[in-house]
């Protein structure tokens, strides 16, 4: 969590820094703002998306559905503990039965 603050406060004064950088490097001022804005823009999307990223439990739209994920694996386990779940499956060789049948 601190991280994130830490990426946020950098990145506003990479927002404030770039573009006095950018308009004495760059000779055209709408090359300057093109860029200033793309590389800001790009940068803070990045940042946005890490965030979500990091917490993926909860109830906004982009979380993982831990409840139905939950009820899943609880069927899954029911499955395995059922009596026909604990045999053993057999083996049946079908390929030296075929190659019987070749010969």
């Amino acid at each position: 969590f601190p991280y994130a603050q830490l990426i946020t406060c950098m990145l506003i004064v990479h927002w404030v820094v770039t573009p006095v950088i950018a308009s004495q490097v760059m000779i055209s001022a709408v090359a300057a703002t093109c860029a200033v804005f793309l590389v800001t823009f790009v940068l803070w999307c990045l940042v946005l998306i890490t965030m979500e990223i990091d917490q993926p439990f909860g109830e906004d739209a982009n979380d993982l559905p831990i409840r139905e994920m939950q009820r899943d694996f609880n069927q899954s386990l029911m499955t395995l503990l059922h009596p026909m779940a604990q045999r053993v499956p057999t083996y049946e060789d079908v390929t030296r039965r075929r190659r019987n049948s070749f010969l």
